[in-house]
């Protein structure tokens, strides 16, 4: 069977806000009156050998007034296993869209346009017993700069862990 191997999904979602909480200015208010998003996200997943996987999604949202959400936004990650090891990158783009700054200087709130941004990431781990694993991970590893929920993100992050499942 040629898609034995093959994962497919799709999803519709919509929500309605009656009098949304909202930073406006210098603080949370309510905003009088209704805020809609709707918008689909897909995703499919390739297992093109045993020990290699590769997943892709994407996400579009539409709607009004929408704060720190872009309209396209989508990611691939590939995942190759080769015997007590694990090695996998990702790519995640954002496309543009708008956010909002607070001011230490002013107390104030402005919205400004976020460009889209592509990032990406790569981790080994390496299994130590069947729920145990090190690993190293690098995010942000071509240094792009951005914000994400109004915070200013770091540039290239590293990690050292361990991991467990219980």
């Amino acid at each position: 069977h040629p898609f034995k191997n093959v994962i497919v999904g799709a999803s519709y979602f919509r929500q309605e806000f009656v009098n949304k909480i909202d930073f406006v200015s210098s603080s949370f208010r309510n905003v009088a009156g209704r805020t809609e998003t709707h918008g689909a996200e897909v995703f499919a997943e390739v297992r093109p050998f045993d020990s290699v996987k590769v997943r892709g999604s994407y996400t579009l949202t539409e709607g009004e007034r929408l704060i720190d959400v872009p309209k396209h936004e989508g990611a691939v990650k590939a995942i190759w296993e080769i015997g007590d090891f694990r090695i996998s990158g990702n790519l995640r783009v954002v496309g543009d869209h708008r956010m909002q700054v607070f001011s230490v200087d002013t107390f104030l709130v402005d919205t400004l346009q976020e460009e889209g941004r592509l990032t990406l990431g790569a981790e080994i781990a390496y299994k130590i017993k069947n729920d145990v694993e090190v690993y190293v991970r690098g995010d942000n590893i071509t240094d792009e700069k951005y914000t994400e929920s109004v915070f200013n993100m770091p540039g290239t992050r590293a990690f050292v862990g361990v991991r467990g499942k219980f």
